[in-house]
């Protein structure tokens, strides 16, 4: 046993192959296809992202095998080097160095496209709503048939909660009740961010800033802007420093 924590999860080596376990109600074990060889030294690594449980030796997957659901949280103790008391499942060698991580693993061999002789770019998307408010680490580690780079580490907050966009003013207005010349604007929102407006009246709409990492825009100051007279439709749009935003629609007539 290399780790292990009764009830969630184990690694370990068994007849010369890495194998792990994941449990969440039942016990789901996974296995290597390599044979380990003795005096070298191997990477194992045992991933679970709540729909497949994987298995790597030096940053390549071994094995993978679907399982859904998440692990209990427990209170028992983890174990390097050895198992439960009284299971004897000790490991008879040397383990240089254990890390345990709530971190997600991208593999970028989809939605590559050549932009140059020698380059290519690649897209993903992570959902990170279960590290929502937490600090992440991210880099990219890129390998070719003769090497393999690793980026420097950055680390971020996560944050994939939208802002909430109050409009007090303008308000939906036509006819008698329609604006002359300046509309009013009162809007806030619950967090500090980007605030800008498009008229799709416009004949050629485009985003207008009013403020930047802004809470409010017009609450505690009156605040007005001019439109030409006729019908107007507007999106007012309110966007955090992650990109998530919150958007209204107004539309008003103006005398």
């Amino acid at each position: 046993m290399i780790i292990s924590k009764n009830g969630p999860y184990f690694l370990a080596i068994r007849n010369n192959k890495a194998m792990g376990g994941i449990y969440n109600g039942t016990w789901t074990e996974i296995h290597g296809i390599t044979n380990l060889q003795q005096n070298t030294w191997y990477k194992l690594k045992l991933v679970y992202d709540g729909n497949q449980i994987k298995i790597y030796i030096d940053d390549i997957l071994e094995n993978s095998i679907s399982k859904t659901g998440e692990m209990p949280q427990v209170s028992q103790s983890v174990h390097i080097g050895w198992g439960e008391p009284g299971h004897d499942q000790f490991f008879e060698g040397i383990i240089d160095e254990v890390r345990i991580s709530k971190i997600l693993n991208q593999t970028f061999n989809e939605n590559c496209n050549s932009v140059g002789k020698n380059s290519i770019e690649c897209f993903t998307d992570l959902n990170l709503i279960d590290f929502d408010g937490e600090f992440i680490d991210y880099w990219f580690n890129v390998s070719d048939p003769i090497r393999s780079i690793e980026s420097r580490k950055t680390r971020v907050k996560v944050d994939t909660t939208s802002p909430v966009l109050t409009v007090e003013m303008p308000k939906n207005k036509t006819g008698t009740q329609s604006y002359n010349k300046t509309v009013p604007f009162n809007l806030t929102v619950s967090e500090n961010v980007a605030i800008e407006f498009l008229d799709e009246s416009d004949f050629n709409p485009r985003w207008k800033r009013l403020c930047s990492n802004c809470d409010e825009f017009g609450n505690k100051k009156e605040r007005f802007i001019r439109f030409k007279k006729g019908f107007h439709t507007i999106m007012i749009r309110a966007v955090d420093k992650a990109g998530n935003s919150d958007i209204e629609n107004i539309r008003f007539e103006v005398l």
